[in-house]
């Protein structure tokens, strides 16, 4: 007697599984399970920095700017204080590929995904004002004035001619 009890509950187990599953298949099959998706508040931010660069021809015809280079190892300072291991995972990254796009892309990442709690663009911007004043200063001059007078040109044409006589 006790054998049939356990094959009766077997069947009722197995048949509620059996339901269930046929549930589910036809749940899929007509749609009902199907959710509309909706777009991500912060998604428009990110497309951004996506767009900053996107065009792989621009990286390979342009120059390093050496104030935009040093201002992205400014932006890994600040970023520092406040998210050491991203910092210093996106240094890392950027030893090993040299692309400083992409770092700013990655530092862009992280600015929008603290934008409600750290407002961490203002203090980039400080600092930026720093790099464009120091840049506007003598950005084009030479720390050796004597490098632009017409006597040095003339001494250095004279020694490059000479180079095997004064070498030997």
């Amino acid at each position: 007697m006790n054998l049939k009890l356990v094959f009766k509950y077997l069947v009722y187990l197995f048949a509620i599984i059996g339901f269930g599953l046929t549930f589910i298949y036809f749940a899929i099959k007509f749609q009902w399970t199907n959710e509309s998706g909706s777009e991500d508040l912060n998604n428009r931010k990110f497309e951004e920095v996506a767009r900053i660069s996107n065009n792989p021809n621009d990286t390979l015809n342009k120059s390093i700017n050496f104030n935009e280079t040093a201002f992205i190892s400014y932006k890994l300072l600040i970023l520092s204080k406040y998210f050491r291991l991203n910092a210093n995972q996106i240094l890392q990254e950027l030893q090993r590929t040299g692309d400083f796009d992409l770092a700013n892309k990655m530092i862009q990442a992280i600015v929008i995904k603290t934008s409600d709690s750290l407002n961490l663009e203002t203090e980039f911007n400080l600092s930026k004002n720093l790099f464009e004043q120091s840049q506007s200063i003598n950005s084009n001059t030479n720390a050796f004035d004597w490098v632009a007078l017409i006597e040095w040109q003339t001494l250095k044409e004279a020694i490059i001619k000479d180079k095997d006589l004064i070498d030997s």
